[in-house]
Formats: structure tokens, sequence, C-alpha cells
């Protein structure tokens, strides 16, 4: 097998190095990398300053790094100096981008504002570089090649990063770098940790020429398996071990994406981002039975909705959901009886059970999956402690109730809530066992 070629990820914001935030764009530009067959010697984290930035970046650039992947300082405040320091290591000088500056103006106008100082600094690209149109945020991104290398800088913030990551980033180094990778396979499961994946696939995979990536998120994991070949028609070593390897994760796996340099049929799937994966694969299972799905939501406050909205198209599959998080809300607009709520309470399988029907019944949809539970950081108990979360599906040949008890703080129980959501939906629709454990009581059955 080929050795990879160098990357280095650049992490720019001084909020990270006095440790008052945790990063989470690093660990998603290394997984960029190495799925994309390079392998990353340095992951520094830089203050924002220009001299600092324009070190690391020259450092790069005069040991020829082929790649080079900054996050950070984009933005529209005086501390957001990584235009300044990209152009100082690239010893040319920053311009304004009239369309870039047109594009800003225009997106001012729309939210009843007017171009500012901040704006005309997003404007401001180094001298030969190109805009990386940034569809989910303010801030373009700047991708340049000095020699064999390139630079892609993007903005810090996480939603925005993934989302370039996936429409403008990965995509132009398949396409630029088809050498890098001549096999790929990128696994996406849910509902298993990344520890258990590793100890599945581990012992399948020792001795192989395969590299393997694991790249974590709340709920989810991807894994890629990555051949560099001298010969393009030698015969695939994942290929070969695929099915093992899919009999190893099981249920947990929900969509296999395949890559192959220029020629990848996988680009377009990838273009999404990694949080529409799922949504992808519950609306292709709908669409294939002419069904629509609901949503009932207590504990997740509208995130699965929005996580199911973010994928372009959702519409042709979903009719829309009730955030009832009040108990009021609950009986009047899902019909959850008083009875149920004073005995079972609101957190119950009784209750998510109840929920799905209603939003069944009077959203007029075919599929309903509902959530409620205790995201903390207050209110559980030894009966019913934080990270408890019911999940109820309701479809025309099944329903089930699961019970789930998640660990970390609201936000990452949330975030898990609303993948087990997605995931219970697409398990009962392929007629796969449940990933919580399924409450029998009366709540499941009526």
């Amino acid at each position: 097998m080929k050795s990879a070629p160098r990357a280095d990820v650049l992490v720019i914001g001084s909020e990270l190095t006095r440790g008052a935030q945790v990063d989470l764009n690093g660990p998603s530009l290394r997984y960029l990398a190495e799925s994309a067959g390079y392998t990353v010697v340095r992951l520094a984290y830089l203050a924002d300053d220009v001299g600092e930035i324009a070190r690391a970046v020259a450092s790069s650039l005069d040991a020829d790094v082929p790649l080079l992947l900054l996050s950070g300082g984009l933005g529209p405040t005086t501390d957001d100096v990584t235009r300044q320091g990209l152009a100082e290591a690239l010893g040319v000088s920053v311009e304004v981008r009239q369309e870039e500056l047109d594009r800003l103006a225009r997106r001012a106008r729309d939210r009843g504002g007017e171009v500012d100082d901040g704006s005309r600094r997003q404007a401001l690209f180094p001298e030969g570089s190109e805009v990386l149109p940034n569809a989910a945020g303010s801030a373009a991104g700047i991708y340049a090649e000095v020699g064999s290398s390139m630079i892609f800088a993007l903005p810090g913030v996480p939603r925005e990063l993934e989302a370039m990551i996936s429409r403008e980033v990965r995509p132009r180094l398949l396409r630029r770098c088809p050498q890098a990778i001549q096999r790929g396979v990128l696994l996406r499961t849910a509902g298993i940790g990344e520890a258990e994946l590793a100890r599945r696939l581990d012992g399948l995979l020792a001795g192989e020429d395969v590299e393997v990536g694991y790249l974590a998120a709340p709920g989810e994991v991807e894994v890629s398996l990555l051949e560099r070949l001298d010969d393009e028609n030698a015969p695939s070593r994942a290929e070969a071990l695929l099915e093992k390897i899919e009999e190893a994760i099981g249920s947990h796996l929900y969509q296999v994406v395949r890559t192959r340099g220029q020629a990848d049929a996988g680009v377009e799937v990838l273009r999404l981002p990694k949080a529409a994966a799922l949504p992808q694969v519950v609306g292709a299972a709908l669409e294939q039975r002419d069904w629509r799905l609901a949503t009932a939501e207590s504990c997740t406050g509208g995130l699965l909705a929005r996580r199911i909205t973010d994928l372009p198209g959702s519409s042709a599959f979903y009719v829309g959901g009730v955030v009832a998080y009040a108990n009021t809300l609950k009986s009047a607009q899902l019909g959850v009886s008083a009875a149920v709520l004073a005995s079972s309470g609101a957190v119950s399988a009784s209750c998510a059970a109840a929920m799905a029907r209603g939003a069944h019944e009077r959203l007029g949809a075919e599929v309903a999956v509902s959530t409620t539970g205790i995201a903390g950081p207050a209110g559980g108990s030894a009966d019913k402690p934080v990270g408890l979360v019911y999940i109820a599906v309701v479809s025309p040949e099944a329903r089930r109730v699961c019970r789930h008890l998640f660990s970390g703080d609201r936000w990452i129980i949330r975030e898990k809530a609303v993948v087990a959501a997605l995931d219970e939906v697409r398990r009962l629709l392929a007629g796969l066992p449940a990933s919580g454990s399924v409450d029998e009581g009366d709540g499941a059955a009526r």
C-alpha cells in the first residue's frame, strides 16, 4: 500500500488556546483529511494573532505539505485575522472581492440591516485565492494553491464548517486528488459507541492493508475504510471484507457509501452534511411506501424536526410536528389524557405512546414518532434519572415504545435522543429490532 501524503490542521481561536471553549473542529478536519487519503502529522491550536498564523502556515508550506486545513478567524470582528495571517504567509495583500461584498450587503438588507465594517472585513481575501461559498452562514471560506500545496480555510462555527466540508471541500479533494484514494468505504452507524465498534472490527481488519478511521458524534459513528493501491484494477480488500464487517456491526449500520477516486459514485451523498444522512435513509424508506412522517416532541424541543428539515427535499415525506413541552399542550394538541399524565407522568412509555398516536391521527401522517424525557441537568430522580428518554413510533403495520438512558450534558442527551428517534423509525420500517429496550406495558400496546 502506498504511503499517505501529509496533511496539517490548524485550529484558530484564542478562546481555544485559553481553554475557554472545547474544540469541535479539529477532529472533523482530521477525519476529513484521513478519509481523503492523507495522514495528519500536525494538529495545532493558534491564537487570533496574525504573526502566529502566518508562521504556522509558512512552516507547512516550507515543508511542502500537500494539504493544509484551517478553521476559525473568518468572522466579522476585529480579532478574526486568519485572512491577514494567510495573506502574510503567502506573501500577498488582501483585496476586497466585490461579489462577496455585494452578497453580504444583500444578506444584511434581508435582515433589516446595512453593510458594516464587519461585513467589509469578511469580503477581504488574499490575492489569488478562491472564494468557497458558505450556504450556512456569512463567512465564506478560502481556497488557495501554492505549488503542490492545497490550502482550505473554513469558518470556526462547527455547523458551518461541517456543511462546507460536505459541499465544498470533500468533493474538491476527491476530484483534485483521485490518486490519493483508489478505494474507500464509509460506514454510517447509529446507537453504538466508537469503542464497541472498534472492538467488533479491529480483529477483522488486523493484518489487512486497509486504514480504519472513526469519527464519533452524539449517537452516531462514521467508520472509514481506506485503501491506496498501485493497480487500479487490484481487488479491494475492504470490499472482500464488507459482508463480514456488515455482519459484525449488525442493525446499527444504516448507510454504506463507496468512493473510488474521481469517478466517485458517492460524491453526491457526501455533499450532504453528515447530520442529514440518517434523515435521508429514513426518508427513502418512507417514500418507498408512499408514507409520510410526523413528529411529536417534548424533551427534544423541535430539534428532531430541525434535523429532518435540514435535509433538502424533506417535504416529500415530512408533514410537520408538534413541540408539546408543557403537559397542557400534550393534552390539547396531541390528545394525551389527563389520566395518563396523572398515573404515569409526562416521562413515561404511556405518554410517549399517546403522543405518537396523537401525531399519527391529528397530523395525517402514516408514521409518527415521539420523544419525551429528562435532558437535565435538573429534574431527575432515582426512578427517572437524567438522560431517560422514551421514544414511540407508530406505523400502519406496527407500533413500538423504546426506553433509552443517555449519558452526557443537556445538549448531548438531546442530540442523542434525536438520532435515536430517527433510528427507531428506520428500524421499525425495516423490521429490525429496536435499539432501546422495548416497553411491553400498556403504553406500548395501545
